[in-house]
């Protein structure tokens, strides 16, 4: 982050060492949780900056790290942060909060500034659930529309389909019921999608370009799999 790009929300932070180890790069960082005992663990770390983190280096001076109790489904604070890590606490909401979560992220972060969204084993729909409440909320997600169409192509398939590293796999039929003799057709289908959809990846980023102005919030959301 530039210098005068500093301010960092970790909401729904847990007991996670990633406040601390942000104020420890001189960042100054805000950690949030529901939970009474998330919100000590954190205001316990932040008297331990002084404290080396080994392979980190040096402390770089002027980070900060302070803990407050918060559920964000309510309100926070507005336009106040260059950066918003959430880690794996979106995905844990049912479908209806999510674009209030969503829309108290986006109104918290600064104009033409990113927020990340890192989930663990999120597949299929809830993939295009959490997105478009993000967009609700009023975030930018690139290349929303393509990727809505291409996991709406690979549903149509009408086979399991998984992500496992980032690309969609049929599994084996012991994670459920599986006819078998349609694999070699439902996997060259598979293979078409892929292709289509890749072809087109270069040429909707350049087309965001043009319509994603300087003052766009953006959301990257970050799909971890086994």
């Amino acid at each position: 982050m530039q210098n005068n790009q500093r301010a960092v929300w970790v909401p729904g932070c847990g007991i996670t060492p990633l406040p601390r180890q942000l104020a420890y790069r001189g960042l100054e960082v805000v950690a949030t949780d529901i939970s009474p005992v998330a919100v000590g663990f954190q205001k316990q770390a932040a008297g331990q900056l002084d404290r080396e983190i080994p392979d980190f280096g040096p402390r770089v001076p002027g980070g900060s790290l302070t803990a407050e109790l918060h559920d964000f489904r309510t309100n926070f604070r507005s336009e106040a942060f260059d950066l918003i890590l959430n880690m794996k606490s979106f995905q844990g909401f049912p479908a209806e909060d999510l674009p209030r979560i969503a829309a108290t992220h986006a109104a918290a972060l600064k104009p033409g500034r990113t927020a990340y969204f890192d989930t663990m084993n999120v597949q299929g729909e809830r993939r295009d659930v959490l997105e478009q409440a993000l967009t609700d909320g009023g975030f930018h997600v690139p290349l929303l529309k393509l990727n809505q169409w291409y996991r709406r192509a690979l549903r149509e398939i009408g086979a399991p389909v998984i992500f496992i590293l980032g690309r969609p796999r049929i599994p084996p039929s012991f994670f459920g019921e599986y006819d078998e003799t349609r694999r070699p057709k439902d996997e060259a289908q598979l293979q078409e999608i892929q292709q289509e959809y890749e072809s087109h990846i270069a040429s909707e980023r350049e087309a965001e370009r043009s319509r994603v102005g300087p003052e766009t919030k953006v959301a990257i959301v970050i799909y971890n799999t086994g």
